[in-house]
């Protein structure tokens, strides 16, 4: 690919009451991310756990974009900092796109085929136990395709607002998949969402950041 974009965020949320255990234990329930993240996640299933690695996969649907599914194989490392501190790592092996899913004439792409919705996806998650509770800082980083200059204007505030939706979306439901593991009612979460400047990693000179305007961290 020539030049895409970089889309590059962070967002950080408490879990009250929560211990570390909690939280990992659902992070790494791979078989239920279809319960944890649905809608948009309509299956799910480990497929290896060595240690600290794990590998899974996850098929994504985007009724928006005419019945588009996304299928994706993910790589995952768990490390232990302290007894109160983890921090994972998450990167997509492959991402394939599925035209006109659950209809007739359904079809998978090979990958870096399609659209670019998403091409490549690339998670750091940092997990702290203290005051009460667990802190989650996570920081999403996401390789599409450029958007044409003819219509930037409209479609990149779109950009903007569905990327920090998912996230935020994504730590509401690891707290209410935590509180349902525990027995404790989910009380109101008000995680904060920033964008980073972002750079082309290497091998993509020419990539941009979708989003450019800095925000303070949470």
């Amino acid at each position: 690919m020539a030049s895409g974009l970089i889309h590059d965020w962070i967002a950080a949320a408490f879990i009250p009451d929560a211990k570390l255990d909690d939280v990992l234990s659902v992070v790494r329930d791979y078989d239920r991310y279809k319960t944890f993240y649905g809608p948009n996640v309509i299956d799910s299933k480990s497929l290896s756990t060595d240690g600290p690695a794990d590998k899974f996969s996850v098929l994504l649907v985007n009724k928006a974009a005419a019945e588009t599914a996304l299928e994706g194989e993910f790589a995952a490392c768990y490390l232990q900092l302290t007894e109160t501190r983890w921090y994972s790592v998450a990167y997509t092996t492959r991402v394939q796109e599925i035209h006109h899913y659950g209809h007739p004439g359904e079809q998978k792409l090979p990958p870096g085929k399609g659209s670019g919705y998403i091409w490549q996806v690339y998670n750091v998650t940092r997990f702290e136990q203290r005051d009460g509770g667990v802190y989650i800082e996570q920081k999403a980083l996401a390789l599409s395709r450029d958007i044409p200059a003819a219509v930037r204007w409209v479609v990149d505030p779109i950009v903007r607002s569905l990327s920090k939706e998912a996230l935020l979306k994504s730590l509401r439901q690891t707290q209410d998949a935590v509180r349902l593991r525990t027995g404790v009612a989910s009380p109101p979460l008000a995680p904060h969402a920033a964008n980073e400047a972002a750079c082309g990693p290497p091998g993509l000179p020419e990539a941009r950041s979708a989003d450019r305007d800095p925000a303070p961290r949470p």
